[in-house]
């Protein structure tokens, strides 16, 4: 984990150095950002299993995580410009399923609950191409790009809980995995993957932008062939302020 932490922290050092060395040679700007990140929208559902008259509720809430990074612009006009970029920030999201059942074979009542959480650390490198126009004196821009995805580190962690009426103990399990570990799952969730980027931004102030962004990313999938297998597809919502140095 750590060594994949020293690469994240290379590339920064090595982006800006790569940055100042041709600054001088073309019409380049350069910085920083910090932000939140969203990965998704919250999901709510509620419903009765008909024949059971079991009542269920489910809640997804998507992980909301710092971001930071470091950018550089090229201008390739008047209103055309190329941006790339290093990012880090975590995706995933806490789940909880929740059932007040009816047990039709022995008679009584049980609840059955069962969380999950998925975070993942990711680092990104954003290339987009965009176009910069002004709206009554303010200036604002439009993107769309590609961004490239690498997972530092990724943790499942898995809770149940099954209480039957007038019956103890309860059957309760907490197990926490890494997903790209193979002695724990025969399919391990891919090391990086990809996916379309769409970009505005705001002009505040002279050095500064306010950027909101959304990336439409690949599926992390993980496992086993007989089960239980997992599928989460991710996509990101991001608001960051870009400052130019």
């Amino acid at each position: 984990m750590y060594k994949a932490k020293f690469k994240v922290f290379s590339a920064f050092v090595a982006f800006f150095l790569i940055i100042q060395s041709v600054h001088a040679q073309v019409n380049l700007s350069f910085g920083a950002e910090i932000g939140l990140n969203s990965s998704g929208l919250p999901y709510f559902d509620k419903y009765e299993i008909e024949n059971r008259k079991d009542l269920v509720k489910i809640k997804s809430i998507p992980i909301l995580s710092p971001k930071v990074g470091v950018w550089t612009e090229i201008k390739l006009g008047k209103h055309l410009y190329t941006k790339v970029g290093v990012q880090y920030f975590k995706i995933g999201y806490k789940y909880h399923y929740h059932r007040d059942g009816n047990d039709l074979l022995y008679g009584g009542t049980y609840t059955s609950d069962i969380w999950e959480t998925l975070s993942i650390d990711r680092a990104s490198v954003p290339i987009s191409l965009g176009y910069d126009f002004t709206i009554k004196k303010r200036r604002l821009r439009a993107g769309i790009g590609y961004k490239f995805n690498y997972h530092i580190k990724g943790i499942y962690r898995e809770q149940n809980l099954f209480i039957k009426e007038n019956q103890l103990p309860a059957i309760d399990r907490d197990e926490t995995f890494n997903i790209f570990d193979k002695n724990q799952f025969s399919i391990v969730a891919d090391k990086s993957n990809r996916g379309l980027l769409l970009e505005f931004g705001i002009n505040l102030k002279e050095k500064l932008n306010l950027e909101c962004s959304y990336a439409v990313n690949g599926i992390v999938t993980f496992g086993n062939p007989f089960g239980p297998f997992y599928y989460y597809e991710n996509s990101d919502f991001s608001i960051v302020l870009k400052y130019s140095i």
